[in-house]
């Protein structure tokens, strides 16, 4: 490229070109391009700088070795390899009860288990397998705050981390999934009763999300309760909060405010 940035053909005759890898040969293209003479500089340097504008061209060369690797990058050895089932091996566990080493004891109904599971998956059940408690010299466990079906899902997702009956137990699941620790089933639970937030569940998932502690849930909830304020001030749920949970009530309100103000 010359000092009035066009390109400038260099090349002397035909070029060869060489395997730039060899030993024994060793260049790559012709060693002499351009001559460098007295008009050199004037014709080809800008402040000093030689700007080379230059075409590539490179082709691959495929050989026994190459074209066995590709084949082997391309194919499967096996193509069909089943799917990981420790969910439902786990699954078989519980059905079974095979090994079970310990006893939840809900509403009359037991349950058997395993400790290693359950620590596992649950640091508070870790933290009473690990140190010597009641539950741990008695191999049972007495569960009060929830009921059989409940403990049916709870088991069902600290086994296989799946839950099939969420629509109907999301409540109690929740409040479980906090107790023992279970962040995920936590999250799961409040996504979805924010499905099914309406006029007569509002307050109630309002007083869940504030108990234990769902921050968005609690946001979410306030939120509609804001927008739908005469309906849901109407229903049994709300006058029930207004009478025990102040608190709830004043949160509402400033939310309920801030809206009028933003609203003029």
């Amino acid at each position: 490229m010359d000092s009035q940035y066009k390109k400038v053909p260099i090349s002397k005759g035909e070029m060869n070109a060489y395997d730039f890898t060899s030993e024994t040969k060793p260049g790559w293209g012709r060693k002499e391009f351009l001559t460098k003479d007295d008009n050199f500089k004037q014709n080809f340097l800008i402040d000093n700088t030689l700007t080379i504008v230059c075409e590539v061209r490179f082709s691959t060369i495929r050989d026994a070795i190459s074209n066995t690797l590709h084949h082997c990058k391309t194919t499967q050895l096996y193509p069909n390899t089943p799917l990981c089932d420790l969910s439902e091996n786990f699954g078989q566990l519980l059905e079974h009860r095979e090994l079970a080493d310990v006893t939840l004891s809900v509403d009359g109904q037991e349950f058997p288990a395993h400790k290693v599971i359950l620590s596992a998956r649950c640091p508070v059940f870790a933290a009473m397998f690990k140190h010597d408690m009641k539950e741990n010299g008695q191999n049972r466990i007495d569960i009060e705050d929830m009921n059989a079906e409940t403990v049916v899902e709870f088991l069902k997702y600290v086994y296989t981390g799946k839950c099939d009956n969420l629509k109907n137990i999301a409540e109690g699941l929740l409040a479980a999934a906090d107790k023992y620790g279970l962040n995920r089933l936590k999250m799961i639970c409040a996504e979805e009763l924010y499905k099914t937030l309406s006029v007569e569940n509002a307050a109630n998932i309002l007083l869940l999300a504030d108990m234990h502690g769902v921050k968005e849930l609690k946001s979410e909830s306030i939120k509609f309760i804001v927008a739908k304020f005469i309906e849901v001030f109407n229903s049994t749920a709300w006058k029930n909060i207004v009478l025990v949970h102040s608190n709830l009530v004043n949160e509402v309100y400033e939310a309920l405010s801030l809206r009028t103000a933003s609203n003029g």
